[in-house]
């Protein structure tokens, strides 16, 4: 019990002084993202307030596109430390262990990531306010409300508001795991090889189910649309988590000489 106490402090510790290191290594790269981020948003809440457009399901849709599209191109940096023989060195060397050094990183851009982006979501909404207030619109109407995507992706207390939020959430992170998954598998412009992946996959996928359309069971779906939304949303869940095992133990077999498998 004493021993694995003693083991268990190491490992925070290591971990503490992990997340610690990266912090202090990237901080100015870190502390550039997030306020890039936050001024996208802001100057398209300008933008929008600016023109009158915005306050409703067109900003928030707006802002889901945004936000899917950052959080690929985060994702996709997330082992940026990997891409030279001499960076590569450096990490296997720092004294923390494998889960710690990949941790750090998952926690970043993936809880974190979501967090700056969802602050940005109200940024841009109140820089979308204060424009209009600012042309001297009056508070008090609809267009001046504050929005809530959380409302929005459970469908306005819809029933299925939960099967809404499942699989809206629900892509949002299987894309993202996909580029943070391309990450480790090859470092060097790795958004754009994700990117060409995952295109020529759905083109073949997409093939297949033309030319074996009906051959597909595809009357199970009639009259069970529900059902199939929730297996759906149930595989994404399973396919996020699966990039993210691959990404780990990716990230574990890494060696200095890189090879792809």
């Amino acid at each position: 019990m004493i021993m694995n106490n003693i083991n268990n402090s190491s490992s925070n510790g290591n971990f503490m002084k992990n997340v610690h290191l990266e912090f202090v290594q990237n901080k100015k790269t870190l502390l550039l993202c997030v306020l890039s981020i936050w001024a996208l948003y802001i100057f398209a809440g300008f933008c929008m307030g600016w023109k009158g457009m915005g306050g409703g399901t067109a900003e928030i849709i707006t802002f889901s596109i945004m936000a899917m599209f950052i959080s690929t191109i985060v994702a996709s940096m997330a082992f940026s430390n990997m891409k030279t023989k001499e960076q590569r060195i450096f990490n296997l060397m720092i004294p923390a262990s494998v889960e710690s050094k990949f941790f750090t990183r998952w926690i970043a851009v993936v809880p974190l990531l979501f967090i700056v982006l969802l602050s940005g979501f109200y940024l841009g909404d109140f820089a979308r306010i204060g424009t209009r207030l600012m042309e001297g619109e009056a508070l008090g109407s609809n267009y001046m409300n504050i929005i809530n995507p959380f409302c929005f992706y459970t469908g306005y207390g819809d029933p299925d508001g939960a099967l809404i939020c499942c699989l809206a959430f629900g892509s949002y992170f299987f894309n993202q795991s996909l580029y943070f998954l391309g990450a480790i598998l090859w470092p060097k412009l790795s958004f754009l090889k994700t990117f060409a992946a995952l295109y020529v996959l759905q083109t073949v996928c997409g093939f297949i189910f033309m030319f074996n359309y009906n051959s597909f069971a595809l009357s199970f779906i009639d009259g069970h649309g529900i059902t199939t939304l929730w297996i759906i949303a149930s595989v994404m869940i399973m396919l996020t988590l699966t990039c993210y095992c691959l990404a780990y133990l990716k990230f574990k077999n890494s060696q200095v000489v890189y090879k792809l498998f």
